[in-house]
């Protein structure tokens, strides 16, 4: 059955938190959630994945971040490669909307996770070591958060396939900067380590340039066949 037979999509956006929620409840595929606090690109990433191709940044939409209880963003990504399609969403990143995370957390026991940061705020002003402290201890934060919540809740942990930690805007990186020092740097690395009963979910990093589409394909094919395989060997 087609899923916009089962439930008609506008009018769940439309009901904000709730319409989402009980729309990811009816659909019967893959779920993904895109995580991560501020500024780190998920608006972007959100964008290309529609149309695979490089995003205008003057054409994000970017009062999601503002207005997240009335604008959810519900999508069925179906890329160039994907024979099937994965239902997503992402969420609100601003510490005041936090809670939003725990609600679509409990609710729709995601199959997939992806865990997006950077290793600047401001990439107009970027520092000499090509990484912002105060923003990595932002994400460190963020992971630490989300981690605790997904390990709360049996139901969730449960259903969880995969989790991908995304280091976005590659494109910024000085050479002697790779994806792997800004994650050992901020400490969300050795976070996600220390939580052993997450190794039964597969688990991976990547780098990617979200404005450029750098590297998304690889990850997204790397999250649809790791739900695919229903989590670790």
């Amino acid at each position: 059955m087609e899923f916009s037979k089962l439930i008609d999509p506008f009018k769940l956006i439309e009901s904000g938190l709730n319409g989402i929620i009980n729309f990811f409840k009816a659909w019967r595929g893959f779920k993904l959630v895109i995580f991560g606090t501020t500024r780190t690109g998920k608006s972007t990433l959100w964008q290309y994945l529609q149309t695979e191709k490089m995003v205008d940044p003057s054409a994000v939409d970017k009062t999601f971040e503002v207005t997240p209880l009335e604008k959810f963003r519900l999508k069925t990504i179906r890329l160039s490669f994907m024979k099937v399609g994965v239902l997503a969403t992402d969420v609100p990143g601003d510490k005041q909307f936090r809670a939003t995370w725990a609600d679509v957390l409990q609710q729709v026991k995601p199959h997939g996770i992806i865990f997006l940061m950077d290793n600047v705020d401001d990439t107009s002003n970027i520092p000499p070591a090509g990484y912002d402290e105060k923003r990595l201890a932002e994400h460190l934060e963020a992971f630490q958060y989300l981690t605790e919540l997904i390990m709360s809740e049996p139901e969730v942990y449960k259903n969880l396939q995969a989790i991908a930690i995304v280091v976005n805007k590659s494109d910024t990186f000085p050479k002697q900067l790779g994806y792997g020092k800004i994650l050992e740097r901020s400490g969300v690395s050795q976070t996600f380590r220390q939580y052993n009963e997450l190794e039964k979910c597969r688990s991976t990093a990547f780098s990617c340039s979200a404005l450029y589409g750098t590297n998304v394909t690889n990850m997204i094919r790397w999250m649809v066949q790791s739900m695919s395989s229903g989590g670790s060997e």
